[in-house]
């Protein structure tokens, strides 16, 4: 149960504070390196004209990943990294997107080399810790009265 912020005490959620929330939420991607990094990606969410089945729920699909994510942003961001791109190694998860035949062509053809990040070991992943304190820092920020 969420708690109160003003009160500290522990309440019930209404159905509209739920689909609020669930309406709010928003999809980032951004890639990390010491000392550098990307800018912090919103993911477009897909239009029903892109529903690809009767299962697509609009999320990110590979295509999307691939022309939107991967060579609008990490291509250029590790062409600019001292070093040729096979020097640098990318870490993902191994989300369908990241792993798909779009996905492994378009690395080959850019010489980006991807590993996967160990199952169940997100607290190892130095990007969590960047998401955690975006989090934190919007909370604290959508908290705190207009000024």
């Amino acid at each position: 149960m969420p708690i109160n912020l003003k009160t500290g005490k522990q309440r019930q959620v209404t159905e509209e504070e739920r689909v609020r929330v669930i309406e709010e939420r928003a999809p980032f991607w951004a890639a990390i390196i010491y000392g550098s990094h990307t800018p912090l990606i919103a993911i477009r969410k897909r239009t029903p004209e892109e529903c690809t089945s009767d299962r697509d729920h609009l999320g990110m699909n590979t295509a999307q990943y691939t022309y939107e994510i991967l060579e609008a942003y990490l291509v250029p961001f590790v062409h600019i990294l001292p070093g040729v791109p096979e020097d640098h190694e990318t870490i993902e998860d191994s989300l369908s997107v990241h792993t798909s035949v779009l996905a492994r062509k378009c690395r080959r053809e850019y010489g980006l080399v991807r590993s996967d990040w160990p199952l169940s070991s997100p607290d190892l992943n130095p990007i969590e810790n960047v998401w955690h304190i975006l989090k934190v820092r919007l909370r604290k920020r959508m908290a705190s009265p207009e000024k």
